[in-house]
């Protein structure tokens, strides 16, 4: 095979005997050219690998470190793959027996990284000896399409903005509907209770300064229903939500330099699409800044330390 004996990391490698098949070479190209055809959504092409997007995610909130994509370790890449997908730790304990080390830590379930470093994660994995059996391998190569895929499909519902060294990024997934209440015919349900496509939407707030403290204070929002929705000519009004000082889910957090404050909400609407924009309430505050709850005081921030952090446009699709 073509491939074998190419270099990677100053270490020579070839497709296992176990890995090289028809089927797992088919993949394996389906995986390289697949890595390379991300959307450039990003000034630098930079790529956001995330978990998928849960209903039961709905709430929930974090904060980590911030990983650049030139940080990024190809063996982080594996890591993560291994940790979105059930059954997979014959396949991490080769990969790490094989390059000699230890795969990184689990710190969070997200990570910048770029189309260059997916293909060489796509190599490693094509080259390490494994003890596992061949049909085992090939079906571990099909759930690596299949996560590329779901990948794929989230940088498309997701958008990018960065204002004053604070990168927003936010992705969307339709999670569902909610039925109309059974105690009316359905010509005759008011459209208060007539089904609802509901969203989830996964924000993440990035911190990109070496010495900046921002703290997030509130959000705005525009969301709006219907077709080219995205466009400033849409005719219905949006649904607006303007609130200053109350935070995202309850969470008004201090973001150090190279931290990240992610949080997961949700939309309703009454057709199967839709966007959302607006942007968060921010401002610059000192080092010794606490995070504070929803209900907290923050009369105390100067009103020049104060920004306004953009959320670029982001799509709501019912599949």
């Amino acid at each position: 095979f073509a491939l074998a004996g190419e270099r990677s990391f100053g270490m020579k490698w070839s497709f296992s005997k176990r890995s090289a098949c028809p089927v797992t070479i088919r993949l394996y190209r389906l995986l390289q050219r697949s890595a390379n055809k991300f959307e450039k959504r990003t000034s630098d092409g930079a790529i956001l690998l995330q978990r998928p997007l849960e209903e039961n995610d709905w709430g929930r909130h974090a904060m980590f470190r911030l990983s650049q994509p030139s940080e990024t370790n190809v063996y982080e890449i594996l890591r993560l793959f291994a940790s979105w997908n059930d059954g997979m730790d014959e396949w991490h304990f080769d990969i790490a027996k094989n390059i000699h080390a230890k795969l990184p830590p689990q710190t969070c379930d997200t990570c910048w990284t770029t189309p260059k470093n997916l293909q060489e994660a796509v190599r490693i994995a094509f080259r390490t000896e494994y003890s596992l059996e061949s049909a085992a391998l090939t079906r571990i190569a099909i759930l690596a399409v299949k996560q590329t895929e779901r990948q794929q499909n989230m940088h498309r519902l997701s958008s990018f903005a960065t204002t004053r060294q604070v990168r927003v990024t936010a992705t969307s997934r339709c999670i569902g509907t909610s039925n109309p209440s059974s105690h009316f015919p359905p010509a005759v349900v008011p459209d208060v209770l007539r089904s609802k496509y509901r969203f989830a939407y996964r924000v993440r707030i990035e911190n990109l300064s070496n010495d900046q403290h921002v703290q997030l204070l509130g959000r705005y929002w525009e969301i709006r229903e219907g077709d080219d929705l995205l466009s400033e000519d849409a005719v219905d009004s949006p649904i607006v939500v303007d609130a200053p000082e109350t935070g995202a889910v309850g969470q008004l957090p201090v973001l150090r330099p190279n931290q990240v404050f992610e949080y997961t909400s949700g939309a309703d609407l009454g057709t199967s699409r839709g966007s959302m924009q607006g942007h968060f309430y921010m401002a610059v505050v000192p080092e010794d800044a606490v995070c504070l709850n929803s209900g907290d005081d923050v009369d105390n921030i100067q009103e020049s330390d104060k920004f306004e952090a953009v959320v670029a446009p982001f799509p709501l699709v019912a599949a």
